[in-house]
């Protein structure tokens, strides 16, 4: 019982403290603690890929998942996950910082 309570633990997202299992979508879409670098790749994503703006997140999510993503927005897309990994290893904001004072 223990080792689940570790699994557990260990899959919940350190960058935001919200308690939410820490997965792909979660980074790229929900956590708090990536919120400006997120909002920088919408804007510029929408810039040069319009139709971006239009599509849910789940759209979203499978166009950048997807093999043929649009050369459009491909390069922001990479940039946009090295930034996520970036701030992942700063670790979770400290008292002083606040949510979303790091990027």
């Amino acid at each position: 019982m223990v080792r689940r309570d570790r699994r557990a633990a260990a899959s919940r997202c350190e960058c935001c403290n919200a308690g939410a299992e820490e997965t792909i979508r979660h980074a790229m879409f929900e956590c708090r603690a990536h919120d400006g670098i997120r909002t920088t790749f919408v804007e510029r994503a929408e810039e040069v890929y319009p139709e971006f703006g239009h599509l849910s997140q789940d759209a979203r999510f499978r166009l950048l998942m997807a093999e043929d993503t649009p050369k459009e927005i491909d390069m922001l897309f990479y940039r946009y996950l090295i930034q996520i990994i970036a701030s992942r290893e700063l670790g979770p904001p400290g008292p002083a910082q606040g949510v979303g004072s790091r990027a």
